[in-house]
């Protein structure tokens, strides 16, 4: 069995997980010794062709790495920029889950407001101490 396994490795087309699988089963069933089976597992990962270990892979494995170049070589597409509201309409919060923070900005009555308390649950006209009017 050990020179029909190394015959197989010597040819070079043999894909190394199936062979040393195959291996370790040939010296579990008894009909290669420690040291073959050490020989034989070393002189195949030695041998061992990616390409052939890879089988059905390869392909997918070309087309990846294809579009890998082509992303790193690719020009960059501008973003518009969104803009953000600074000062969001005011929405009256229903609990402490959505309820303003310190610092939170809003616009109210057309006039900007900044929280000055946690947990603001409160609109500007009905708690004014509890928001500062920006100028």
């Amino acid at each position: 069995m050990n020179e029909i396994i190394m015959a197989a490795i010597q040819s070079g087309r043999f894909d190394l997980t199936d062979l040393t699988r195959k291996i370790g089963k040939y010296h579990i069933d008894g009909l290669l010794t420690d040291d073959q089976r050490d020989a034989l597992i070393t002189a195949a990962r030695e041998k061992a062709n990616p390409h052939n270990s890879y089988g059905e892979w390869q392909a997918e494995i070309d087309r990846i790495w294809e579009a890998i170049r082509e992303l790193q070589t690719a020009t960059p597409v501008e973003q518009p920029e969104t803009s953000v509201d600074e000062y969001p309409a005011y929405v009256q919060p229903t609990g402490a889950h959505d309820a303003y923070p310190i610092g939170a900005k809003v616009t109210f009555k057309s006039k900007k407001y900044v929280s000055k308390i946690a947990a603001n649950v409160w609109a500007p006209d009905v708690y004014p101490a509890g928001w500062m009017l920006v100028i």
